[in-house]
């Protein structure tokens, strides 16, 4: 079993694009509306990052612009793309997506497994695929739109009621998450 722990911020910084491409198989929009990077449905983008063996982080632009589609890029409501760094050393500062409301980040970081957590997953009927998050947001409406996957999922997310790592953490388990698909970071 995979587990990680999930900080979501907003902030005026996008995390920056180094070389993760665009993989339709997982959702990403195609042709990609921008350059060659994975844009996707936000409801996608964390099962998507889940499934990608290069994506350690997420970064969804201010909605405003995409709320109600962009039907000339294939762009039908809220996204967000795929990255392959999960800190800000290669943040793009201030970035015009990230206006006006702020970009919402999502960094990922691989962690070891509580064997009680490991049975408290187990009891909760999760399989042997799933990957356990504990989610740390800078506020707590960031969460639902990143967990709440669109009906052609096939992932299923469900809260779990244990006690978390810390106060402000919540634990979730993605089930049904799938092989894993490769992708080119080398540029």
């Amino acid at each position: 079993m995979r587990a990680y722990n999930v900080t979501i911020e907003r902030s005026q910084d996008a995390i920056g694009w180094v070389g993760l491409l665009s993989i339709p198989s997982i959702g990403c929009i195609t042709p990609p509306p921008f350059g060659t990077q994975c844009t996707l449905p936000r409801e996608l983008a964390l099962e998507a990052c889940l499934r990608t063996r290069a994506c350690t982080a997420i970064t969804c632009p201010s909605q405003e612009p995409y709320e109600r589609g962009q039907r000339a890029k294939k762009i039908a409501g809220p996204i967000c793309q795929l990255r392959s760094r999960a800190d800000t050393s290669n943040a793009e500062k201030r970035h015009g997506m990230c206006r006006p409301s702020g970009c919402v980040n999502v960094l990922m970081h691989p962690v070891q497994v509580d064997p009680a957590w490991r049975r408290t997953v187990a009891e909760a009927g999760a399989s042997h695929r799933s990957v356990l998050l504990f989610v740390t947001a800078s506020s707590p409406g960031l969460i639902p739109p990143l967990l709440s996957p669109s009906g052609s999922s096939r992932s299923r997310f469900v809260r779990v009621f244990g006690t978390p790592p810390a106060s402000n953490t919540q634990v979730f388990v993605v089930d049904n998450i799938g092989r894993k698909e490769r992708a080119d970071a080398s540029r």
